[in-house]
């Protein structure tokens, strides 16, 4: 719902994704799993398990699909049947805090699968997290600064190296019962012009969250509820050339 650039205030589940160096911060051993519709009959999911090994460290493990059903087949323009495409990463991660820097750094392993093909690789992201103040962090994270390589019979392909560069502000009081969060984050690749996102929170007595965002270029909303150890959230993307995308997830901790 913040327009996915968390990765200067991910203290959560979801750090294994946006930042490991965030998992220094941890304060509850988390589970938390999302499932996003996409189109053409694609989903989306990730589910992740962290655990504070210390007031100073954290570790955690994720895993992320991405596949597409029932694609037709088709020979000599006739359809012969259907396959299925995915791309799936397990990811173990961990994070270190030293007072107002923290790094951490998460091991992928990738596969990559379309019918009957399917190979593996390895490769790994680096994070740091520097804490400005009580509220205001900044961040910077290599994303495949290892890259995994993958082939699939004769064709074989290195996954892009991604930068991203972010500042956050976390939980600043406007009221006793009010706060407000915010990230703004830049993210770059080779052969491809910078990418933005930017989004905001306001939270109401530490329970009702309602959100907004910019993914790139498409407008995000998004809303949550706490209540107690559990959490529920949902997020609307909305997409100029394709359908636009609902994501709904579930924590606890």
């Amino acid at each position: 719902g913040m327009g996915g650039g968390m990765s200067p205030l991910a203290a959560d589940a979801s750090a294994v994704y946006y930042n490991p160096s965030g998992l220094s911060l941890l304060s509850y051993q988390e589970f938390s799993a999302h499932h996003s519709l996409l189109t053409e009959n694609s989903m989306y999911d990730f589910g992740a398990w962290v655990y504070p090994i210390s007031n100073r460290s954290g570790i955690g493990v994720g895993y992320v699909r991405i596949g597409t059903g029932d694609i037709v087949r088709r020979e000599n323009f006739q359809d012969i049947g259907v396959f299925d495409y995915a791309e799936s990463e397990l990811l173990f991660s961990y994070g270190q805090r030293f007072n107002w820097f923290a790094n951490g750094v998460t091991l992928k392993v990738l596969n990559q699968a379309i019918d009957n093909l399917s190979d593996y690789g390895v490769g790994l992201d680096a994070g740091v997290l520097l804490r400005l103040n009580r509220h205001f962090r900044a961040s910077a994270v290599a994303r495949d600064a290892v890259p995994a390589r993958v082939k699939l019979r004769s064709s074989s392909q290195r996954v892009p190296q991604t930068y991203v560069v972010g500042v956050g502000a976390d939980r600043v009081e406007i009221t006793e019962q009010t706060s407000v969060s915010g990230t703004v984050t830049a993210e770059a690749s080779a052969g491809r012009d910078p990418l933005f996102h930017a989004g905001a929170e306001m939270l109401f007595y530490d329970s009702y969250a309602i959100r907004g965002g910019f993914d790139r270029d498409n407008l995000t909303v998004g809303a949550g509820l706490r209540t107690g150890r559990m959490a529920v959230d949902y997020a609307f993307k909305l997409q100029s050339d394709i359908d636009d995308q609902h994501t709904f997830s579930l924590s606890f901790l």
